[in-house]
C-alpha cells in the first residue's frame, strides 16, 4: 500500500476513535444528568410526602392555641422537618378593608371599624393620617368586584400590595408582622395572640387612646391563659382614657383563633422542599383549607 494512503487510513483510524471517544463521553454525561434528574426527583418526592407526614402529625400533636409552644422541629425518617406556626388572627386581614358586598363599586367605602384599625395602625408605624387613608385606597384599588357573583375578589397573599409605589422596602418590612390575607372579610382579632412584634396592631386596637409603652405593660400583664372576654381585657385599664375605643373594642375584638397557616420545611442536603398549609378550625376539628409549596416572602 502506498504511504499516502497508509497515512488516510491512520488518519480515518485515529478520526473514529476519537468520535467514538466524544460519543461515549457525551453519553456518559449524559447517563450521569439522567441519574442526577431521577435522584433530584426522588428527593424531592421524598421531602414531599415527609412534609405531608409532618402535616399530619402536626394537626394531630400539637397545641395550635398556643403557636408559642409548639415544637419547633422533628426528625420525618431521614429528614429534619422545621416547623412555624402563624396565627392568622393575630394580624389585620387585608381582606376587612373591602365591601362584602358590590352594589355600585364607585359609592362603596371600607367597614368602619376595619378602616379605624387600619389607619390607626398605619399612624404607628408613623404615617400622618393623610397618607394612611390613601394608602389604604390604594390597598382597596388592587382588587376589584366580581360582578358574577357581586363580591369582591379577596387578597390570597400580602405581597399583592408590594406592588404599591408607596410601600416602601422599609415601610414594608414594618407591615409584614401586621398583615395576613384571609379569605373573609369580618374582622376579629385575636388579642390573645398578639405578641410584642405586634404592638402597633394591638394599639390600634385601642383607637390609639393607650401609649406604646402602656400597650405594653397590658401585654406583659396578660394572663397565661389569655384573657376570657373583654371585660377582663380592660378591667386593670383607666376606663375615661379608654372610653372612645370601647365600640371598637367590642366589633373587632376576639379572644381566640380559628384560622393558622403553618411553615413546614425540610433540610435536605441537595433539595429545599417547603410546604405551607392553612388551616381553619370549624365544628370543633381542624382541617385543611389550602396547601402552597414554597416559602412566602
Amino acid at each position: 500500500m502506498p504511504r499516502s494512503q497508509r497515512g488516510m487510513a491512520m488518519l480515518v483510524v485515529l478520526l473514529t476513535i476519537a468520535i467514538m471517544a466524544l460519543l461515549a463521553t457525551t453519553a456518559n454525561q449524559y447517563g450521569m444528568q439522567a441519574l442526577a434528574r431521577a435522584e433530584s426527583s426522588q428527593a424531592f418526592q421524598q421531602s414531599k410526602w415527609d412534609l405531608l407526614s409532618a402535616e399530619r402529625w402536626f394537626l394531630n400533636s400539637q397545641p395550635l392555641q398556643k403557636p408559642q409552644l409548639v415544637v419547633r422541629q422533628r426528625q420525618f425518617g431521614e429528614q429534619l422537618i422545621q416547623f412555624e406556626l402563624l396565627d392568622h388572627q393575630a394580624c389585620f386581614n387585608l381582606n376587612t378593608l373591602l365591601p362584602q358586598r358590590v352594589t355600585d363599586p364607585a359609592l362603596q367605602v371600607p367597614p368602619p371599624m376595619a378602616h379605624q384599625v387600619f389607619v390607626h395602625m398605619l399612624s404607628n408605624l408613623g404615617m400622618a393620617r393623610p397618607q394612611a387613608e390613601a394608602l389604604m385606597q390604594q390597598v382597596i384599588s388592587l382588587v376589584k368586584p366580581d360582578p358574577l357573583v357581586n363580591k369582591w375578589r379577596l387578597f390570597d397573599e400580602i405581597s399583592q400590595i408590594k406592588r404599591l409605589p408607596t410601600v416602601t422596602p422599609d415601610l414594608w418590612r414594618q407591615l409584614q408582622p401586621l398583615l395576613c390575607a384571609v379569605p373573609e372579610t369580618n374582622i376579629a382579632i385575636n388579642i390573645n395572640g398578639l405578641t410584642d412584634r405586634q404592638l402597633p396592631l394591638m394599639r390600634a386596637l385601642f383607637a390609639n387612646t393607650l401609649s406604646i409603652k402602656q400597650v405594653q405593660s397590658l401585654l406583659d400583664s396578660r394572663p397565661p391563659q389569655g384573657w376570657a372576654d373583654l371585660s377582663a381585657l380592660i378591667k386593670p385599664l383607666n376606663m375615661t382614657t379608654i372610653g372612645p375605643a370601647i365600640a371598637l373594642l367590642q366589633s373587632v375584638l376576639a379572644t381566640r383563633s380559628d384560622r393558622y397557616e403553618l411553615l413546614m420545611w425540610s433540610n435536605h442536603p441537595t433539595i429545599f422542599a417547603a410546604l405551607r398549609s392553612r388551616i381553619q378550625h370549624q365544628d370543633g376539628q381542624y382541617r385543611i383549607t389550602a396547601r402552597l409549596h414554597g416559602l412566602s416572602e
